[in-house]
């Protein structure tokens, strides 16, 4: 089987990866763009089971947002038949002020909780 690369139109300088099946492989969904219910159903596929939820006919009509891998995209129906994809990071969902924390402080806590269960541990069994 050979693979083909194809650029396509509505996706700004990404390569879609096409067999004679189909388009088996994109990058990412860019912010911004519009795409066919056929293009997100080919890209969301192979990434999340949206496709065949509830949840997918209520983010086609633009009501609700879903997430993939790290982002969480919300879909907005245009006049053309397509849809417009707006990309939104996850944390920014959460809380907008807060910074993500940081591995050495996540490691950090983790240490300080689990050492406070050993003491806590260590009490229990010495009091018995």
């Amino acid at each position: 089987m050979e693979l083909l690369q194809i650029k396509h139109p509505f996706i700004n300088s990404k390569t879609f990866y096409s067999m004679s099946m189909g388009i088996i492989a994109v990058q990412t969904l860019e912010n911004n763009v519009e795409y066919s219910a056929g293009e997100l159903q080919t890209w969301l596929s192979t990434r999340s089971r949206i496709c065949s939820t509830v949840l997918w006919r209520r983010a086609l009509e633009g009501k609700e947002a879903f997430e993939v891998g790290e982002f969480t995209y919300k879909l907005q129906p245009t006049a053309s038949g397509r849809y417009l994809v707006k990309k939104i990071a996850t944390m920014e969902l959460i809380n907008p002020q807060r910074k993500p924390m940081s591995i050495k402080r996540a490691a950090k806590w983790t240490v300080i909780a689990l050492g406070l269960v050993g003491i806590c541990l260590t009490l229990i069994i010495l009091t018995k």
